[in-house]
């Protein structure tokens, strides 16, 4: 059993145990677990936080037998849902919605025969903490499980794997130890960055949604891109984005730039914006943002879209497969680069309609990727535009539909009638129609079939 804390910290600590024990109401768990005359432990990233005083969003409870019975139990309690997450292993989750947020209880059965095994075969010495939960509702600290001496570990930020062969029971702990040193602004521990370097081949073995998952994890830290570097520079990636050039390794100068752009993006955090936009949330808990980071880091690989090995081995949801092809191609693309200064609506109009719905998208990767000062201008003109004359000029109101298309013109369904629309629609754009009046006559003066301008 580890020391307390010095004493400010240990005061911090308990103050926020209290906090977390009012919020995730414990007192309700700790009930239905004395009917069964069981114990469970608050394990992992929680304590971790709590010790760090960062804000738990969710926590991690070990138990000795089934945790199954006991979240269908507590999910009851709580009115909340049950999820079962692995019947192999033993994890069941508990999603309770509240007006103040989503509270979430993971629950697992014991690693090994006790909890003293179980703390000792997690991933990290910061996250094999752990505290019996009726030792956490009198919020005493000093009862506090630390088998693999975690606490100096926090004190020093540094991050530890737990045990010889704790990359060979799971790889993708590997990225993992990126991912929550650039979370926490840790580092990773000598000894633990050499196990990864001899280890790096195995990550092979992990499916690659997992991959994926802690990949998306990764780049939505503030440190991305130094983050990605060290990766790249122990091996660990090579087998995942195969397009990486293991001699020299790739500056990543676009995935820095799109770091900078997102980090310093203004405007109306209101949709439809670019803030919005970048907000949006993606797969895998994560948001546009770190879609777009995917696509800077893939343009510094030098990546082109397509059915390529690494977009394979990634395997995105089809969705955010998709963004990332649009968002790709877009970018190399680079129409602004055909362009004079980006001043006419017209221009403008046809840029986000033909690259709808990652228009936004494409402008923040246009300028994590150009170096020209005349290209960086005419994508802060489209920049603009999309943020401050959306209603002229981007998405202006329609002011006909193709209902009364086909029943002033007599004509059908069809696709004429949606050409006809968008010819009306450029006319809005460039002030040649005000009204519906207006647009019906130019459209009276349109040949869908041939395809020719308003006659004179």
């Amino acid at each position: 059993m580890a020391e307390p804390p010095p004493d400010s910290v240990s005061l911090r600590t308990r103050i926020a145990l209290a906090e977390l024990v009012r919020r995730f109401r414990f007192r309700i768990l700790h009930n239905v677990l004395g009917h069964g005359g069981r114990k469970a432990f608050l394990v992992g990233g929680c304590l971790r936080d709590l010790w760090l005083g960062r804000p738990v969003k969710e926590v991690d409870l070990a138990v000795e037998d089934d945790p199954f019975p006991l979240a269908r139990q507590i999910a009851r309690q709580l009115h909340g849902a049950f999820v079962p997450l692995d019947t192999q292993f033993g994890i069941a989750r508990v999603v309770v919605k509240r007006t103040s947020g989503i509270l979430q209880y993971d629950f697992a059965r014991f690693k090994g025969n006790s909890i003293g095994e179980d703390l000792r075969l997690r991933d990290f010495s910061i996250n094999a903490l752990g505290l019996d939960l009726t030792a956490a509702l009198s919020q005493d600290t000093s009862q506090l499980l630390d088998p693999t001496a975690g606490l100096p570990d926090l004190e020093r930020r540094s991050l530890r794997h737990c045990y010889e062969s704790a990359f060979d029971d799971d790889p993708l702990r590997m990225l993992r130890a990126f991912r929550i040193a650039a979370q926490l602004d840790f580092q990773v521990a000598a000894e633990t960055e050499e196990k990864i370097r001899s280890h790096t081949g195995q990550i092979g073995r992990v499916a690659p949604e997992r991959i994926t998952e802690e990949l998306l994890r990764l780049l939505a830290t503030s440190s991305a891109s130094r983050t990605i570097e060290k990766t790249l520079a122990v091996g660990l990636l090579w087998d995942v984005l195969p397009e990486v050039a293991r001699s020299p390794l790739p500056d990543l100068t676009r995935l820095k730039r799109m770091e900078d752009i997102l980090a310093n993006l203004g405007g109306d955090a209101r949709p439809p914006s670019f803030r919005s936009y970048v907000a949006e949330p993606a797969v895998f808990c994560v948001c546009q943002s770190e879609i777009l980071k995917l696509a800077a880091l893939l343009l510094d690989l030098e990546w082109k879209p397509g059915p390529k090995p690494s977009f394979e081995r990634l395997r995105l949801s089809s969705r955010d497969s998709v963004a990332v092809s649009q968002l790709v191609s877009g970018a190399r693309d680079a129409p602004w680069r055909k362009w004079g200064i980006v001043t006419e609506d017209l221009t403008v109009y046809r840029f986000f309609r033909d690259h709808a719905p990652h228009g936004p998208g494409i402008v923040l990767l246009g300028l994590a990727d150009e170096a020209s000062p005349h290209c960086r201008d005419r994508l802060a003109s489209l920049k603009e535009a999309f943020d401050q004359r959306r209603t002229t000029c981007v998405d202006p109101p329609r002011i006909l539909d193709g209902r009364q298309i086909i029943e002033t013109l007599g004509l059908s369904p069809g696709p004429q009638v949606g050409w006809l629309l968008e010819q009306v629609r450029e006319a809005q754009v460039v002030g040649r129609v005000h009204s519906r009046e207006d647009a019906l006559a130019f459209a009276r003066k349109l040949d869908p079939i041939g395809g020719r301008s308003p006659k004179t």
